[in-house]
């Protein structure tokens, strides 16, 4: 069975209270016109209420909340009007008539409430003509100024219906639109935390790929790579907007806790150089994890004999491309140095997160290690 909108349960719930009540009124007004021996308004009342009865089975069953919609407003306009017809407008049917103008503006879209309310009334004008031809005498008709205050009412009616009905369609749609937004949000989230354990997966696969001798230095290092993935949507739940985050807090961040895990072994400074630029999460998710990798290298390998450590971190945006450099002046690498020549799992990572932001490096010597990395924006500034 297809999910009911916010709305479409509303009037579901308007369309139930409305059979529950047929089914209350009519047995009483039942019960009145058999103890007052008005037998002709029973069998009318007895009539209605086996139809109500009938309406509250079939919207049970089958869930349609238009056609129940039909029905129930059907019974009351056939009751009122045979009840109308039998008894004039000189008794409570005529207040019945102008209320139950209502219920087509609660339980129908506006153009049907207006047209079957126009027909309603049509068919009621035409039954006050008729009993004033008649030789019937109706206090209510012989009485102007009553017909002004129902022909008044009527007006007061329709035009709170019509008010009614546009401020609750405004008020469906906000609470709709905001219910699919959540549900896109679930969605997105859930997509992010599976491309995420993704990641992770292919991360530990690496893991156990490598030559890793020491099983506590191979947990270390994938606890500081979960760590730079965990820290994204850190930064992104404290965020007002969930596709973007900035990529200066993220990286500072990132940066001040891997100081705090290897600081304590060795003091490096480190200079950043990071302009306020928001970023697409997984792009800068990948960078992150780049970072990570060339920093905890620098900390491990880099500074053998170094008096003063020092590292440059520098992120900007340019016309085109973004542009990413890290560099240190430790102990550099090897003349011919490539990548993609090495089996080492840090630089396995640095490869694939290179690819996934489509990016381009440069790795060379300059009194220390140097690596510079351009990719493409393929968004608009945000």
């Amino acid at each position: 069975m297809a999910t009911l909108s916010i709305e479409q349960s509303v009037k579901a719930t308007i369309v139930h209270g409305f059979y529950v009540s047929y089914l209350v009124v009519f047995f009483l007004a039942f019960s009145v016109d058999v103890m007052s021996e008005n037998y002709l308004d029973s069998r009318i009342d007895a009539v209605a209420w086996l139809s109500a009865l009938f309406g509250i089975w079939f919207y049970r069953k089958y869930k349609n909340v238009k056609f129940s919609s039909y029905l129930a407003l059907l019974i009351g306009a056939l009751s009122i009007i045979a009840l109308t017809y039998i008894g004039g407008f000189g008794n409570y049917d005529a207040v019945f008539m102008v209320v139950f103008a209502l219920s087509f503006f609660f339980m129908l879209e506006y153009k049907e409430a207006l047209v079957l309310s126009f027909i309603f009334y049509s068919i009621e004008i035409a039954l006050m003509v008729f009993i004033a031809r008649s030789s019937v005498n109706d206090p209510l008709l012989d009485n102007t100024e009553s017909l002004s205050n129902i022909f008044l009412s009527t007006v007061f009616i329709i035009m709170f219906g019509l008010y009614y009905h546009f401020t609750i369609r405004r008020a469906y749609q906000a609470l709709e639109k905001s219910n699919r937004q959540k549900e896109l949000l679930i969605k997105e989230v859930h997509h992010r935390v599976k491309n995420n354990l993704n990641v992770i997966i292919s991360m530990l696969s690496l893991q156990a790929e490598s030559n890793y001798t020491n099983a506590s230095e191979a947990l270390l290092s994938s606890r500081d790579r979960v760590a730079s993935i965990a820290l994204v949507h850190e930064s992104l739940y404290k965020s007002e907007d969930l596709e973007f985050i900035h990529i200066d807090n993220y990286l500072s961040s990132l940066i001040g806790n891997i100081q705090a895990l290897y600081d304590r072994e060795k003091k490096i400074e480190i200079k950043l150089s990071i302009n306020n630029i928001t970023m697409e999460l997984n792009r800068a998710l990948f960078i992150g994890l780049i970072m990570n990798e060339l920093l905890v290298n620098s900390y491990k390998h880099a500074f053998k004999s170094s008096l003063n450590p020092c590292v440059n971190i520098s992120f900007e945006e340019r016309s085109d491309d973004y542009f990413f450099s890290f560099s240190d002046n430790g102990v550099g690498v090897e003349e011919n140095f490539s990548l993609e020549n090495q089996v080492n799992i840090g630089s396995k990572f640095v490869l694939i997160a290179l690819g996934q932001v489509e990016g381009e490096s440069r790795i060379y010597n300059k009194d220390g290690l140097h690596y510079e990395i351009t990719f493409p924006r393929t968004i608009d500034e945000h």
